[in-house]
């Protein structure tokens, strides 16, 4: 696959995403379980094949509006469940204490994030809109996802929700 293909292959999971958070999702708190799951893995996936591009100078896109952002995560308090716990840099050696996430901050920081780059996108400035999802998935949602995904994997294996490991409409 060539930089372009990769880039349109990001932006389709990107614009799915996007799609998925603005629409009508699952009123089933067990299907939004699953649907999120499925997103967050494959954005995650279809991160590590970003190509590394240059940073080109464009204007910056706008910043999703704070009424925007809290409406959003209100949203996805529909989850089953939202709060875990987990290891902020488990890279340390020292003893880190566990600290609280949430996973409705994890999923709307990754649309406020993954919609910057699709601004880019939309307007033609592809090399633009992967340079900027490869540096906030490094920098920022990166880590949302992964914390969003061990912890959907996690209650949907415990038993407590066992239908959670189909894929979305299964």
């Amino acid at each position: 696959m060539d930089q372009d293909e990769e880039i349109r292959a990001f932006a389709n999971c990107a614009s799915a995403y996007r799609s998925w958070c603005e629409g009508p999702r699952a009123s089933d708190p067990l299907q939004l379980l699953r649907e999120a799951t499925w997103h967050v893995a494959r954005l995650s996936a279809a991160a590590l094949e970003l190509p590394d591009v240059e940073f080109a100078d464009h204007p910056d896109p706008p910043d999703l509006p704070k009424t925007d952002w809290d409406a959003m995560f209100k949203s996805f308090r529909a989850l089953p469940f939202n709060h875990y716990r987990e290891v902020y840099d488990p890279s340390i050696e020292d003893f880190d204490e566990p600290v609280v996430g949430d996973v409705a901050d994890d999923l709307t920081d990754m649309y406020s994030d993954l919609i910057k780059g699709l601004w880019f996108f939309d307007r033609g400035h592809k090399r633009a809109a992967a340079w900027n999802w490869k540096f906030s998935f490094d920098a920022h949602w990166g880590r949302h996802a992964v914390s969003a995904l061990r912890a959907l994997h996690c209650h949907g294996e415990s038993g407590r929700y066992p239908a959670a490991n189909r894929s979305p409409g299964h």
